[in-house]
């Protein structure tokens, strides 16, 4: 197990499959999540289940071709 306490996570494609499990996984090793979908419905549902182990998360719906947006909100 990795200590990512104080780290920042952007994951993508959250919502679903490889995106979902790495947003858990983070979170378990207590980093703050930023959780990026297209459907805000499901970056939403997926923040409010990795919020439920105790670490920060922020839902966004938003793209990756939207880099700026994404690192002046988060950083």
């Amino acid at each position: 197990m990795v200590n990512f306490k104080g780290k920042r996570a952007l994951v993508g494609g959250i919502g679903q499959g490889p995106g979902e499990a790495m947003g858990k996984r983070l979170s378990d090793d207590a980093a703050t999540v930023i959780v990026l979908d297209l459907i805000a419905e499901t970056a939403e549902k997926c923040a409010a289940e990795i919020n439920k182990s105790g670490v920060c998360v922020l839902a966004l719906n938003t793209a990756w071709n939207k880099s700026n947006e994404v690192l002046r909100l988060c950083f």
